[in-house]
């Protein structure tokens, strides 16, 4: 079983040449498993568009639900044949929002029912700046715990504008390497 969640491939796509692939089959089942928990996020936001897989994961979601997805990278780095099977409310944005926290990404996250999955190239950095601008109600899922940061390295951002931990016991059961958070209420301290 450790052999299956810790495969990477989606949709039956696992290209031969490259990893382009950088979610685990634990990290697919889990982002699954907080989006369906909370069906009212109709909004939805990526940053690290990279390849674009999980652009059209979280595309179909955004469809199905009414709602759409914008992602957000520096670089176009989308593979054709992924970026072709995108459905129409997937926007591809060419911005660096590690560069400036005044760029389009801001409009799409202050939006209400907002979910923002956070796997660009500096995921503390994206949280520092960003999840303050989520509405209550809403959350985020940051990927690759325990890899490229540890939950130490965010404690602040959460406490200070009341994040709640959101299934942490199933993302420590399946192994992921994603976590989720959900924003309770608005904090006197955010600053826009």
């Amino acid at each position: 079983m450790a052999t299956i969640i810790n495969d990477r491939s989606m949709f039956g796509y696992a290209p031969a040449s490259g990893t382009s692939i950088l979610m685990r089959h634990a990290d697919w089942l889990f982002l699954d498993m907080v989006l369906s928990a909370k069906p009212e996020w109709t909004n939805l936001v990526e940053t690290g568009t990279f390849y674009g897989l999980t652009s059209l994961y979280l595309g179909i979601v955004a469809k199905l639900r009414g709602g759409q997805l914008h992602t957000f990278d520096n670089v176009d780095q989308r593979k054709r044949e992924v970026a072709r099977a995108w459905p129409d409310c997937i926007h591809f944005c060419h911005e660096d929002i590690l560069e400036s926290a005044n760029g389009e990404l801001m409009r799409w996250l202050k939006k209400p029912y907002t979910f923002a999955f956070f796997d660009n190239g500096h995921k503390v950095a994206e949280v520092v700046m960003y999840a303050k601008f989520l509405p209550v109600g809403s959350g985020f899922v940051v990927h690759d715990c325990g890899v490229e940061w540890q939950e130490k390295d965010i404690a602040y951002p959460i406490k200070a504008y009341n994040f709640d931990k959101h299934m942490e016991d199933v993302a420590l059961e399946l192994g992921t390497s994603c976590r989720a958070y959900v924003r309770q209420n608005e904090s006197a301290s955010v600053s826009p």
